[in-house]
This record gives C-alpha cells, structure tokens and sequence, in this order.
C-alpha cells in the first residue's frame, strides 16, 4: 500500500523527469510529444498546488490517473522514442562544453578588447583625474568653494 507522501514522491519525480524530456523532445523537434509531456506536467502540478492550498495531502484516489498518464508518456518516452538517460547525459554534456567553449571565446575577446581599450586611451586624459586631484588638494581655495 502506498503512503500519502510516496504518491507525492512520485508525482514529483516523474515531473522532474518529463522536464527533462520535454527539453529533448523539442531539441529532437518531436513538439507534439513535448505539448503531451508539458499538458500533462501541468496537471501534475495543478494536483500538488491544489494539495498544498487546500492543506490535505494528495491521495491516491485523485492522483491515480495522472500518475498513469504521466507514467504512460514517460514510457513511450523511454521504449518508443529512446529519451533514456545516457542520451540525457550526452546532450547535457555536449551543451556543456558547448557552453564552455563560447566562453572561453568571450573571455578571449574580452581581454582582447580590454587591452585595446587600456593602448587607445590618450595618456593626457588616463592622467587627468590624477591632476585634477592634486589641485584639488594644492589649492585651498577650491576646497572651501567646494
């Protein structure tokens, strides 16, 4: 027999799970699948607030067909279309070192332009802040006007 919190368990994990198929469905261009995954995490999700707001803890009667439903897609996901976790864990390692290669780029091209930056500033106007300082300090009457 299953226990309130176990069903509320389940429920969520097998959200987080059909999140993460829905972002392989749509990179797979399956969008119809993903709209299934997505419509279908929304009920999820509506039964667990509505459980949360009302202070009851979700039963078994009420979350049976969305946790069929959900466990339905999550199978065809996993049998028919191949979603599997190597796959996840492929593509999440592929779009890392996507990630990591574009910013090593932007971090190349940022300290390039830094140093044109820090080269093309006129000496005269690098140095004016400096000046404007120390005449700030030598003139006592600039001081008091201030």
């Amino acid at each position: 027999m299953l226990s309130v919190d176990s069903v509320t368990r389940q429920l969520g994990d097998q959200i987080a799970l059909a999140k993460a198929f829905v972002v392989i469905a749509k990179e797979s261009n399956n969008l119809q699948f993903a709209w299934e995954l997505s419509a279908q995490i929304r009920i999820s999700q509506f039964l667990l607030s509505n459980a949360v707001f009302r202070r009851n803890p979700l039963t078994i009667s009420e979350s049976e067909t969305a946790v069929r439903d959900m466990a339905l897609l999550l199978y065809q996901a996993q049998k028919l279309l191949h979603y599997d976790s190597a796959t996840m864990i492929m593509r999440l390692k592929a779009k890392i070192q996507g990630l990591e290669e574009q910013l090593s780029y932007v971090s190349e091209k940022s300290y390039k332009y830094a140093q044109i930056v820090a080269e093309e500033v006129p000496k005269s106007l690098y140095c004016l802040g400096v000046r404007l300082s120390t005449e700030w300090f030598r003139n006592s009457n600039m001081q008091r006007y201030l």
